[in-house]
């Protein structure tokens, strides 16, 4: 018996010093996590925390390298910021945006959409691992997590866990090396080179159609909040190099967005764009040049549309 409580004791010291050590860890590896000066975790942290631009955009890769926000700040004198993450999908736009409207208004929200954006796919989830730093930042943070998988909701308890794999590309993104995807750059992600001396992917099967219900939800919900709060929203999809025939998803995509009054703004097949190869730098991302010709056009239809102004600007 004796031996047993010794035992015991023993353990709770263990678990203690793991316990604190986690802690103390953690907060060292959070501390230099905050220090990161630009790439994925560096927008995600300023959009939960900091942002305050007129003009928001959100979206994946398609995103960040086709909206000059620089490019805009200039032509249309109000600020804006580019929140566009590679590989997210509208799993992870729905916490940031809903986070992001618990302390700021803005004057615009473009939400840029890709074709197939309501279609099921499992990875879309495991890549809300981008959440894991932020655990127990908000309520729509957590739920995103839980989503990930069954244990990640307890294993996110551990800073350890939290940060394991963020670590290199910490460090890297802590130098200030790259101005892409940075508070200089405002967000933007520009990408050189083009499309035209390279050989096309090959095509592969279409998988099998289906529809995600909670990203529909989830989109429906976003724009009613939205909505509620007074701020004009303009859903985007970008530029193709071959561009897009028919597409059950956009056609439900489309759909939904009409019967929920917001404004789709869709340049899939636009002439500008499609088969410019020099515009590209693959089938489906612009190069600088093209995110240029792009930005041009969405700021002028920005201003066509009047979408920057509010009643009281025009009561004045």
């Amino acid at each position: 018996m004796k031996e047993f409580i010794i035992f015991l004791k023993r353990l709770v010291i263990l678990l203690l010093v793991v316990i604190v050590s986690d802690i103390a860890i953690g907060a060292v590896i959070n501390y230099v996590f905050n220090k990161q000066k630009s790439g994925k975790y560096f927008i995600t942290t300023y959009a939960l925390n900091k942002t305050n631009e007129d003009i928001l955009i959100f979206g994946n890769s398609h995103a960040a390298q086709h909206f000059n926000t620089p490019l805009m700040v200039e032509k249309m004198k109000v600020s804006a910021f580019n929140f566009g993450v590679q590989g997210q999908s509208m799993s992870y736009y729905y916490p940031v945006i809903k986070s992001v409207l618990s302390h700021h208004t803005p004057k615009l929200i473009i939400l840029n959409l890709d074709c197939s954006e309501l279609s099921k796919n499992p990875a879309n989830y495991q890549r809300l691992s981008i959440f894991l730093p932020y655990f127990h930042k908000n309520k729509y943070i957590d739920t995103s997590i839980a989503l990930i998988g069954k244990v990640e909701k307890y294993e996110a308890w551990s800073s350890l866990y939290r940060y394991n794999s963020t670590l290199g590309y910490m460090l890297f993104n802590m130098s200030g090396k790259s101005d892409n995807k940075s508070y200089k750059s405002l967000g933007f992600d520009p990408q050189y080179g083009n499309f035209c001396q390279k050989t096309p992917d090959e095509s592969t099967k279409p998988p099998k159609t289906k529809f995600d219900d909670r990203v529909i939800n989830l989109l429906s919900s976003l724009i009613a909040d939205i909505k509620q709060a007074h701020i004009p929203l303009v859903v985007t999809t970008t530029p193709l190099l071959n561009g897009m025939g028919d597409n059950i998803y956009q056609d439900k995509l489309r759909v939904l967005l009409k019967n929920n009054g917001v404004e789709y703004w869709d340049y899939a097949n636009d002439t500008n764009f499609k088969t410019k190869c020099d515009l590209f730098l693959d089938q489906t991302h612009l190069n600088k040049g093209g995110a240029d010709l792009f930005t041009t056009m969405i700021i002028k239809r920005i201003s066509d549309s009047n979408l920057l102004t509010s009643k009281d600007t025009a009561q004045n």
